[in-house]
């Protein structure tokens, strides 16, 4: 690897970072305001363990491949509790529960 391929890698994983960041901050207060605080803590504890699941289930596998797998879980236990939730707010949750995940493990 020459020295252009890290500087890139290192931009990916701050912004990766930053991201999360924000969608854990900004996005997770939203969703409580219009889906309320009882249902929320439902729906993230869904997410969350189906995260854990699939990181646990799926580990030698690309994480893109883990998100999609996420997403069709849960969207399929929140649709037999009849909760919907659209994509992108799955998206969100997933996206935080992944980086809680990796911050609970170091």
């Amino acid at each position: 690897m020459n020295g252009g391929d890290d500087m890139s890698d290192i931009l990916t994983v701050i912004i990766s970072v930053i991201i999360s960041v924000l969608i854990y901050f900004i996005g997770l207060p939203y969703l409580v305001k219009t889906l309320g605080q009882d249902r929320m803590d439902t729906i993230m504890q869904i997410v969350k363990n189906v995260v854990y699941s699939i990181e646990q289930t799926l580990r030698d596998v690309d994480g893109e491949v883990k998100k999609q797998e996420a997403m069709k879980l849960a969207k399929e236990i929140l649709g037999s509790l009849k909760i919907e939730i659209d994509d992108k707010m799955l998206d969100m949750l997933i996206e935080s529960a992944v980086f809680l995940m990796n911050n609970s493990f170091r």
